[in-house]
């Protein structure tokens, strides 16, 4: 089933259910109050009644006046349980007769018409003598039903008082259930009423699940288009959307999600383009010294064959930096993590260094803590990492310059600073320095400088022990590298 047919019977039947809920509670609320109503309403009736009763005990001192005069208990039923008001006259309401005045009955055999129903009270009588009873103060039924108990609730025994002594008490049954009548009447108007205005609301209900179902799927529908053209690879198409809920949000989602996918879509292809250009330099320079030698050009001797071994040696370790780089983005480059101590790891790879700063008049400063600092790594991929920070601040720092690299630690961490002397970096080409293949090209080229691989396989090394690497502006003039790698204690 379609979500716009699901949320539209999901509202439609949830509003339907809740109204036929209101719908039965109200009717029962009202049915409840209406003969609240008209209970309290007979009781208040019977408030004459009762004080009639307690005067005709006080003249008489029993009840014998009504127990043995039965005639007299229904004549006070008939007076104020069964009485209806009479219409008013005077003056101004002159008798029936005197308005519509009828001929005298016709001397015939023809039987006079029958009284109207609504001015015969014996049926109300009957109804009322059925719900009243006299009992003593004891409440022993004296006239009526023998079948009414002060343990039920809905008798109520109205106390009939002498002198402010009760004498006895007048029991009514309550109602519980409308008899009929007007009063069943109008408690179906009410209904019906309700009933109709239920529907209505129903219909209105209807039209608003619609509405609401229409407005919620739309931009599902645009979502839904927009994800299928980006998957079949329209990474530049975007949602528009001012909405401000969460459709809203996962519409900028999605944009975002296409944007990165079209950075990363660039990012392949200019990866590709830099790789092919990258190997097709010491190649190229292979293949020509080796047709140069072919040709005579180049005599084969000492000089030109070490030429091609250092130009093969370029090229395996450009291979292997590539090849180390797309593992590690892969997750697949092994480590095995073990307690080291950075101090000596730094130590022995600056001496290893030390040929090579020499020949450039660098010095290699370290400021040791004078205690090891061990944390959980594996050791060769921490000596490529030293490795390369040493041999990129060699390779671009000017002669005569210094490599200073710091240790310390910082709460948790080990802190590493390594910093060179000039040439530095701007400010924009700080946040670049560890993507692949990236070169500043105003103090690197490719024969004296490296490919720019170092720093990104540094950056993922560090990541990979759970570290942090950023670079910045050194106070020496030119970079530093600070590095944090957790402590192991």
């Amino acid at each position: 089933m379609r979500l716009k047919y699901q949320l539209f019977l999901s509202l439609l039947l949830s509003s339907g259910l809740l109204i036929v809920l209101l719908y039965a509670f109200n009717s029962w609320s009202f049915n409840r109050g209406f003969l609240g109503y008209l209970n309290q309403s007979e009781i208040q009736k019977l408030a004459p009644m009762i004080d009639e009763l307690s005067a005709g005990f006080e003249r008489s001192g029993s009840w014998n006046w009504l127990i043995d005069e039965l005639p007299t208990w229904e004549s006070l039923l008939q007076k104020y349980a069964g009485k209806r008001p009479s219409p008013p006259r005077g003056p101004e309401h002159p008798p029936e007769s005197a308005i519509n005045p009828r001929p005298p009955l016709m001397d015939d055999d023809r039987p006079p018409p029958p009284r109207p129903a609504t001015l015969d009270s014996s049926e109300t009588v009957l109804t009322i003598a059925a719900q009243l009873v006299l009992a003593d103060a004891q409440r022993h039924i004296l006239i009526g039903p023998s079948h009414m108990s002060s343990s039920q609730p809905e008798h109520i025994w109205l106390p009939i008082r002498v002198n402010g002594k009760i004498e006895g008490y007048l029991g009514y049954l309550q109602r519980q259930q409308l008899s009929g009548g007007l009063d069943k009447v109008f408690s179906e108007q009410q209904r019906r009423s309700f009933a109709y205005g239920a529907l209505f609301v129903i219909l209105l209900s209807a039209l608003l699940a619609v509405i609401l179902a229409a407005r919620l799927v739309g931009p599902i529908l645009k979502i839904k288009g927009a994800v299928s053209r980006i998957s079949q690879g329209e990474f530049t198409h975007r949602i528009y959307s001012d909405r401000k809920d969460e459709i809203g949000d996962l519409s900028h989602d999605i944009n975002r999600l296409a944007m990165t996918l079209d950075q990363n879509l660039s990012a392949r292809q200019q990866w590709l383009a830099e790789i092919s250009h990258e190997l097709r330099t010491p190649v190229a320079i292979l293949q020509g010294e080796l047709e140069a030698m072919i040709d005579g050009v180049i005599p084969v001797n000492e000089t030109s064959i070490a030429s091609l071994h250092s130009e093969s040696l370029r090229l395996s370790r450009l291979i292997n930096d590539l090849h180390s780089l797309t593992l590690s983005d892969i997750g697949a480059l092994d480590y095995q993590f073990e307690p080291l101590d950075l101090v000596s790891i730094i130590a022995a790879r600056c001496h290893s260094a030390t040929p090579l700063a020499n020949s450039k008049d660098i010095s290699v400063e370290i400021d040791q803590p004078g205690k090891p600092l061990f944390t959980r790594g594996d050791r060769q991929r921490l000596e490529q990492l030293f490795d390369n920070l040493l041999q990129n601040s060699i390779r671009y720092t000017d002669p005569g310059g210094t490599v200073n690299i710091g240790i310390q630690i910082q709460t948790e961490h080990i802190h590493i600073t390594w910093e060179d002397a000039s040439p530095g970096v701007t400010d924009d080409q700080l946040p670049l320095l560890f993507n692949t293949l990236y070169r500043v090209e105003a103090s690197r080229n490719r024969a004296t400088g490296g490919a720019g691989l170092g720093l990104a396989i540094a950056k993922r090394i560090v990541e990979a022990h759970d570290g942090e690497v950023n670079a910045s502006h050194s106070e020496l003039g030119g970079l530093k590298i600070s590095i944090n790698l957790p402590l192991f204690r």
